[in-house]
């Protein structure tokens, strides 16, 4: 059975169960195979997220199409407003944050309205939660050159304050552990002094 029929919804699928069902069967799933396989990542999420009835690989290809099929400028300005307005929650790992605002500038990129990758990095900058801006700010502008400041130094900084943010918050925690730990024992060791003097005779 032709991919394509079933894709473009020329052959429907049979209603009775049998072999043509079967068959029908078959090529729909090859067909949302297919398309999984050649699709962007960032634009198989997409469809994905939009697809209601994923079993079937017409809906998959009109998903495609409404998503991906035309360019106009009020798809380009949803998607510059959700670049603009993102931005990051300092209280979860940053990594599928960042993942999200890239896939959105290569839907820019896709509808022929790429950013300059400066200008992603500073819209990047912009979002950074408040207790991370004075760091991570004087990090990527210590290089004093407007080329210097990219998308990968840009992520790579904000994941590497992540992650010594994460590590000093569990040092902390160790170490408040450990004196609650030494002030219980010592407590304990002062009791047991009060207690034996009580108990101890005066010679």
């Amino acid at each position: 059975m032709d991919l394509w029929l079933i894709v473009s919804s020329v052959t429907a699928c049979p209603a009775q169960a049998g072999e043509p069902q079967s068959n029908w069967d078959t090529t729909n799933a090859r067909a949302i195979g297919i398309i999984s396989l050649t699709l962007m990542d960032h634009v198989l999420c997409k469809v994905q997220s939009l697809v209601t009835t994923a079993q079937f690989s017409n809906l998959w290809w009109n998903q495609i199409q409404n998503h991906c099929g035309t360019i106009s400028p009020s798809q380009v300005f949803d998607l510059i407003k959700q670049a603009i307005n993102f931005c990051l929650d300092g209280s979860t790992h940053p990594c599928p944050q960042l993942e999200h605002l890239e896939a959105i500038h290569t839907d820019l990129a896709t509808n022929q309205a790429k950013l300059p990758e400066f200008v992603q990095s500073m819209i990047l900058l912009s979002c950074l939660p408040p207790a991370w801006e004075t760091s991570i700010i004087q990090t990527i502008m210590a290089g004093g050159q407007v080329t210097g400041i990219t998308w990968a130094l840009m992520t790579q900084t904000i994941i590497k304050y992540w992650d010594a943010d994460q590590a000093k918050s569990v040092t902390g925690l160790g170490a408040a552990s450990r004196a609650g730990t030494h002030v219980s024992c010592a407590t304990g060791q002062e009791s047991i002094i009060v207690l034996c003097r009580g108990l101890v005779s005066p010679v």
